[in-house]
């Protein structure tokens, strides 16, 4: 039997709404590794002559959606601010994004990318908070952040 464990805090921040940002990132991850979405691959053999084309243009998007990785800088991926956002609301509420938040999942991101540094706490960090935000939150880490599923016995 599996447990999901949610805080007040969890469920307070637990949203029910699509998201064309996270839509994006999902399309990255296919076309960054279209073997792991056997699915999609017809989407790929399609799409993907015209990203080539776009030469360069979807560079720094695809340096920001890792593959593999469990992390997102979280910028990249605002919560949605209604049950049904559009593209252009998604991207107005990227580019307001504070430069410390960028600059803090940019570190995050840095850091996971490093197997030496992975479990390293971030300078200043606890283990209240975000789960993105808690220090030995990978997925073999010692503490599983809040909300991920873990069997009973371990």
């Amino acid at each position: 039997m599996l447990t999901i464990g949610f805080s007040a805090y969890d469920l307070a921040v637990m949203r029910f709404a699509f998201s064309p940002m996270q839509e994006i990132v999902a399309s990255v991850r296919v076309l960054k590794d279209p073997a792991a979405h056997a699915l999609h691959v017809p989407w790929v053999k399609q799409v993907a002559p015209r990203v080539a084309a776009a030469a360069g243009a979807f560079d720094l998007l695809f340096a920001l959606v890792p593959v593999p990785s469990w992390y997102i800088p979280d910028f990249v991926t605002p919560p949605p601010t209604t049950p049904v956002p559009d593209l252009q609301t998604e991207l107005a509420d990227l580019r307001r994004t504070a430069p410390q938040q960028v600059r803090t999942d940019l570190d995050r991101l840095t850091t996971l990318r490093d197997p030496a540094r992975r479990n390293a706490p971030p300078p200043g960090a606890t283990t209240r908070g975000r789960a993105g935000t808690m220090p030995n939150c990978t997925p073999c880490g010692p503490t599983p952040p809040r909300g991920w599923i873990a069997s009973p016995g371990k």
